[in-house]
């Protein structure tokens, strides 16, 4: 029965470590509800007739609950990298479309440029045609 409480226990804390957030103090509960079911199971199983596959299955139970701490917070590393480069590549796309770059047209000094404010060939006055 205990295995089964650490199962969920080790579920959660998994999931949410998928998500990012890393559970410290479940994992903690799910280690000692782990360790505890695994040696109950060991002990169940010696002096249980039968087949040795319950006192493997409990042996990978202990193991399981002793690596799922560094399992989430390696689980959670990851989430953190897939968002720093999901928001690096959102930086990029924008800065492609962004015209921060380029020096603005008009400054003090070239406020009064004719061939800034009408193009390449300086401005003529209209003289009209008879």
């Amino acid at each position: 029965m205990l295995d089964l409480v650490f199962l969920v226990l080790m579920v959660i804390v998994l999931v949410k470590a998928n998500q990012g957030i890393f559970m410290e103090t479940l994992c903690k509960v799910a280690l000692v509800v782990g360790i505890f079911a695994g040696v109950a199971g060991l002990i169940a199983a010696f002096f249980m007739e039968g087949t040795g596959a319950f006192g493997l299955i409990n042996l990978a139970v202990v193991f399981f609950a002793c690596l799922l701490k560094p399992a989430a917070k390696h689980f959670v590393k990851l989430y953190e990298q897939k968002i720093a480069q999901s928001d690096e590549e959102y930086r990029k796309a924008i800065a492609h479309y962004k015209h921060d770059d380029k020096p603005d047209v008009y400054t003090e000094e070239s406020f009064d440029d004719p061939e800034l404010r009408f193009g390449k060939g300086g401005f003529t006055d209209y003289e009209p045609h008879d």
